[in-house]
This record gives C-alpha cells, sequence and structure tokens, in this order.
C-alpha cells in the first residue's frame, strides 16, 4: 500500500507553516507590556512611521497564505521578507481583527 500526502501536508505547505509560526512568535514578543501592564511602545515601524505595536490580532489570508497582524496602527502585512507592511494606508484601532474567508478581512 502506497500512501500519498495530501496537498494539506506536503513539503511546501510544511514550511509556509513553519514560517508563519515564526513570524506570529516574533510578533506576540513584540506584544508584551511593561510593568504593570503599561505598553513598552516598541514595534516595527514602516517607512511612513507607523508603528506595529499593539497586535489585536493575527490571522493567515487563506487566499495566498500571507499572514496578516491588526493593530492599533492598522492592518500589516508580515512576509518575512521585510519589516510587515501597512495594508492601504488606513491608520484605525483593528479591534477584534480577523480573516473569514480568503481576501475577506474583518476589524
Amino acid at each position: 500500500m502506497i500512501i500519498e500526502p495530501s496537498p494539506s501536508t506536503g513539503p511546501g505547505r510544511t514550511a509556509t507553516r513553519a514560517g508563519a509560526l515564526v513570524a506570529i512568535a516574533v510578533l506576540l514578543g513584540a506584544c508584551g507590556g511593561g510593568a504593570g501592564g503599561e505598553s513598552q511602545g516598541h514595534g516595527h515601524e514602516n517607512g511612513g512611521g507607523v508603528s506595529l505595536a499593539h497586535i489585536h490580532g493575527l490571522a493567515v489570508n487563506p487566499a495566498d497564505d500571507t499572514l496578516y497582524a491588526g493593530s492599533h496602527h492598522g492592518v500589516f502585512r508580515v512576509t518575512g521578507d521585510g519589516p510587515p507592511a501597512q495594508v492601504a494606508g488606513l491608520t484605525r484601532d483593528f479591534m477584534g481583527f480577523t480573516i473569514v474567508g480568503g481576501d475577506h478581512f474583518l476589524g
């Protein structure tokens, strides 16, 4: 009997998931607060001075397997190829950020 790996568990898919998990771990480390729960104000800053800090939600877009982070300063695309990039230039507070389908974000 020969068992073929399913497309959702192949080596390329595993590498994508591993990369997403590493990015999540790095982002969660950036969310830490100071003593007494105060925000330290640190985060990744894009070229426009908008910071990825105080993350409200992390989700992977099933349309392209890209990790996105919703924060006090907007939604950011996190690829691991450079600093997180703010999506659509919207600097708003995305409480409850989630992805509910391919390219369908709620926040």
